[in-house]
């Protein structure tokens, strides 16, 4: 008796061709190339940001 696709079982695996999904073990992926750069733009400005705020605040408070 055949198990049909709707049932969720996994259906018998042919040799030579490849199962779906990821192998039982397999490492899982980490983030994409977009976020990462995405989250490096991000860091960047913010330290920036505060890099500003310290120099404006120093700078002030030296010159009154």
């Amino acid at each position: 008796m055949t198990e049909s696709a709707a049932s969720g079982a996994p259906s018998a695996a042919v040799p030579g061709q490849p199962r779906d999904g990821p192998a039982v073990g397999a490492p899982t992926h980490g983030p994409t190339t977009i976020e990462v750069l995405l989250r490096s733009v991000a860091i960047v400005g913010a330290l920036f940001y505060i890099l500003g705020f310290l120099t404006t605040n120093a700078v002030t408070k030296v010159s009154y």
